[in-house]
């Protein structure tokens, strides 16, 4: 519980930082950390309530509560979204047209602009991108890492060598091929979104996560080391702070945004110029935003990241 609220207190934080004028007006209740300490809480208090239930032993409340944690829990979940979301049917008359999933439209944006109106929705749209109904849907993807992180304490004795890793790794990275498979597959039915948060979105990010950390854990763990044992350890050092580092990248990228800068004769922000003059000029777009994210990352974010690792410092909530 404290470790919920702390995480939707920083949100928060984040959400109205630097607090501009009308904050109040259009608070925004939901973010990414926001959404982060309401999934953490629900899927511990599923591991509190039900992990015993993965213990030896055959009796019917032992064998109910391991079929929830381990399938009736994920499936709940994406079925009570999908039963809520295809049989409504909106009732502003701009939707009365509107067949299927549509986003201005569903009952998404049906509730988040019900329960604390459209201006406290991020951008003032009629749906906010981590309302209550998709985190529904989002828990089901930290589940996934809460039964991950159950089968490596269960099976503690299989990842002490690099065989026993190896296995794993690859059953890991057939699994999530399998999700992946599957979600796109789901997808023929169901829209693969973020914005929504759909069954299928989360199915195939679930499969993507898994094989990643199963590729990760093969070249750390399973005896194929990096070449270049750098990258290993600023990997590490990054992996011991990722709250301070997400937050210090909200907080850098906001206040470089607030900070007025002209280029040729165009008015902007610090941010946006300095990728403008940097790679903008020479690079598209997107690849340019992409180039400029990489650069703050190998220039600051990971010499920081390794400085307070040689030091010791560990931020951690």
């Amino acid at each position: 519980m404290r470790r919920a609220l702390l995480l939707y207190a920083i949100g928060t934080f984040l959400t109205a930082y630097p607090f501009p004028a009308g904050t109040l007006e259009q608070w925004r209740f939901t973010g990414v950390l926001q959404r982060l300490g309401l999934v953490y809480l629900v899927v511990a208090l599923l591991y509190v309530t039900c992990a015993w239930s993965m213990q030896p032993g055959r009796r019917a409340g032992r064998l109910l509560a391991r079929a929830f944690l381990l399938g009736g829990f994920p499936f709940g979940c994406i079925a009570l979204w999908t039963v809520a979301t295809y049989t409504f049917h909106s009732p502003w008359p701009e939707c009365a047209d509107i067949h299927g999933l549509v986003r201005d439209c569903s009952l998404e944006a049906y509730l988040d602009t019900g329960l604390w109106g459209v201006q406290h929705n991020f951008n003032g749209a009629k749906f906010d991108p981590e309302g209550p109904l998709s985190t529904l849907v989002a828990v089901v993807n930290c589940w996934a890492g809460l039964v991950l992180g159950m089968d490596i304490v269960r099976h503690e004795q299989r990842y002490r060598t690099a065989g026993g890793v190896r296995g794993r790794a690859f059953a890991l990275i057939a699994v999530g091929a399998l999700c992946v498979v599957a979600g796109l597959a789901l997808g023929l039915v169901i829209p693969i979104g973020k914005q929504l948060w759909t069954p299928s979105y989360a199915l195939v990010t679930t499969g993507i996560m898994t094989v990643g950390f199963g590729v990760v854990m093969l070249a750390f763990d399973g005896g194929l080391r990096p070449a270049a044992p750098v990258c290993g350890g600023t990997l590490v050092a990054l992996g011991r702070n990722p709250l301070f580092f997400y937050v210090l990248s909200e907080l850098v990228t906001d206040t470089l945004n607030c900070i007025p800068a002209r280029y040729h004769g165009e008015e902007g922000t610090l941010w946006s110029v300095g990728a403008q003059v940097t790679l903008a000029s020479w690079l598209p777009g997107p690849l340019a935003s992409a180039v400029w994210a990489l650069l703050w990352l190998v220039l600051f974010y990971a010499p920081l990241a390794r400085l307070l690792a040689a030091r010791g410092w560990h931020f951690r909530v």
